[in-house]
């Protein structure tokens, strides 16, 4: 048989359990909104109308988008090399040396991607020639939609 002191502090459980699970609820979902969300494929970001893009070298192109990381979202800006080619989809190479992750930089005089930390240079398709650069330059993917030149960045840009 139940005495009231031990009937009041079962109330008082359940209470205090209730208030628990309604702030559970809403905290976990805080905690695991992360783990829940898909990570599929980067947003696809728009370079320009693709008409504009092509010339005799290699172009950069800066852009700008939403990185969503976790909890917080950010814009953030970066760049990439638009190299023009034979085919209706241009090459787009992103900037980062794949040596130490410097920025490489198109020098029209000597025809070459240089990377002023370690002395790498790339030809303009991205091939490595010289310098300590383990590959080449990578290529970003491309797709053109209604002539609007996009492209999928990498998080290092």
């Amino acid at each position: 048989m139940f005495t009231r002191r031990q009937a009041l502090k079962a109330l008082i459980a359940g209470i205090d359990g209730l208030i628990a699970m309604t702030l559970a609820v809403p905290v976990l979902g805080y905690l695991l909104t992360p783990l829940l969300r898909k990570t599929g494929a980067a947003a696809w970001v728009a370079l320009g109308p693709a008409a504009d893009l092509h010339g005799p070298e290699p172009r950069r192109v800066d852009f700008r988008y939403t990185s969503e990381m976790g909890y917080t979202a950010e814009s953030v800006s970066g760049f990439a090399y638009v190299v023009p080619g034979a085919g209706s989809t241009p090459l787009v190479l992103s900037p980062v040396c794949t040596h130490m992750g410097c920025n490489v930089v198109w020098s029209g005089e000597k025809q070459r991607f240089l990377c002023p930390c370690h002395g790498g240079q790339y030809t303009a398709d991205g091939q490595n020639v010289a310098g300590p650069p383990p590959r080449p330059l990578d290529r970003l993917p491309v797709r053109i939609d209604n002539g609007i030149l996009m492209i999928q960045p990498r998080a290092e840009m």
